[in-house]
């Protein structure tokens, strides 16, 4: 999601870019001359992705998220071992991989979200990324480096 911010803007709103950037450097911890930015085409069509920003998708997914959440904390501590990702307590992903197995839903091809990251200890109830998921890679019919 780039926001396209303006000289002054506040540093919680910035572009696609930076948030990438800023992601890489204090979230993953990657030193910044190891740091690379990709921009992805991907082409689907309105059937082959989940817009977890709709709140019927939305809705749906967290009545499936009640059904197996109390199990699959005790999966998670078993099979996920500890590190820097876990410690985060994201687990979204490792749910929803559940619910694909336990045939309680069917992954499409993609999965997007619009989601917060929080970078240098300021909070906002606005979104500041959009995070997808790509399950088919044959749907990405681009990559292209970005200048850092």
């Amino acid at each position: 999601m780039d926001s396209e911010t303006a000289s002054g803007d506040t540093y919680f709103m910035q572009s696609a870019k930076e948030s990438a950037f800023l992601f890489a450097k204090q979230i993953r911890k990657i030193a910044e001359k190891d740091v690379a930015i990709l921009r992805m085409d991907i082409e689907i069509n309105s059937t082959e992705y989940l817009d977890l920003n709709e709140v019927e998708n939305r809705n749906h997914v967290v009545h499936l998220y009640q059904e197996v959440l109390a199990d699959l904390l005790i999966d998670i501590r078993i099979k996920y071992p500890v590190n820097r990702s876990s410690r985060r307590k994201q687990m979204d992903g490792v749910v929803l991989e559940k619910l694909n197995q336990d045939a309680l839903m069917n992954l499409p091809e993609v999965i997007i979200k619009d989601t917060y990251t929080r970078f240098s200890g300021i909070l906002s109830n606005f979104t500041n990324g959009r995070e997808i998921v790509i399950l088919n890679p044959k749907v990405i019919k681009a990559i292209r480096l970005l200048n850092v």
